[in-house]
C-alpha cells in the first residue's frame, strides 16, 4: 500500500514497524527521481476502525522530509477513531 501511496517511487530501506498514539504503523522511505531531481518520501499507513489510513510526507531533501516526519509524534486519536 505504502507504494501505492507513493506514486511509483523506490523503496529505500526495509519497512519500519512504527507507534504513534498507541496506533501501530508500518513506515516506508521512498525516493522518485525526475529527470536530474531527486524527491525523497516516507509513507505511514495503518488500519483503523476498519478503514486504512496513509501519511504521506515528501520534498526535495531527506531531511526536510525528517523535519517533516517528526509531526507524527503529536497525532492523537479521539474515542470515535478521528485523527487529530
Amino acid at each position: 500500500m505504502n507504494a501505492s501511496v507513493a506514486r511509483g517511487g523506490l523503496s529505500i530501506g526495509p519497512n519500519q514497524s512504527v507507534s504513534f498514539s498507541n496506533q501501530h504503523f508500518v513506515a516506508t522511505q521512498f525516493e522518485m527521481h525526475e529527470g536530474a531531481l531527486t524527491k525523497h518520501a516516507t509513507v505511514y499507513t495503518t488500519v483503523r476502525d476498519g478503514d486504512l489510513l496513509s501519511f504521506d510526507f515528501s520534498g526535495n531533501s531527506a531531511d526536510q522530509v525528517a523535519k517533516m516526519t517528526d509531526t507524527m509524534k503529536s497525532l492523537s486519536f479521539s474515542l470515535s477513531g478521528a485523527a487529530h
